[in-house]
């Protein structure tokens, strides 16, 4: 019965991440933070699940899921950091930085740092 428990979780965690994939291409943010709360209740009862079972350790398929599950939870990571970076980009270009009111395009203000120019630069 434990390791239906088992088995049970672990395709409720493999169809959260299926889920939350296509919520990261659709790009639909609230129901992306209701899916990720989701999938982290169903990795905490897998978790449980995982030690409360007992018997002969798990069989080679149960292994590649995981493992799988794994490697999904890795790709979703680097998924996510990839959409924060576009996102980032997007809203520099929308939202420029504030440049000092007193400089020339190119150039750099009159200080650098707290250090005036006139005392960085050697007299000639």
């Amino acid at each position: 019965m434990n390791h239906e428990r088992l088995h049970s979780r672990l395709a409720d965690v493999e169809t959260l991440l299926a889920d939350m994939a296509d919520l990261l291409v659709r790009g639909d943010a609230p129901s992306f933070e209701t899916a990720a709360t989701a999938l982290r209740q169903a990795m905490v009862e897998l978790a449980h699940a995982s030690q409360r079972a007992d018997g002969p350790p798990p069989h080679a398929d149960l292994r590649e899921r995981l493992q799988r599950v794994a490697h999904a939870l890795v790709r979703q990571r680097e998924n996510l950091a990839r959409r924060s970076v576009i996102n980032e980009r997007g809203l520099a270009a929308v939202l420029p930085q504030h440049r000092a009111t007193y400089t020339a395009p190119g150039r750099q203000g009159p200080f650098r740092g707290s250090v005036a120019r006139l005392y960085v630069t050697p007299a000639t």
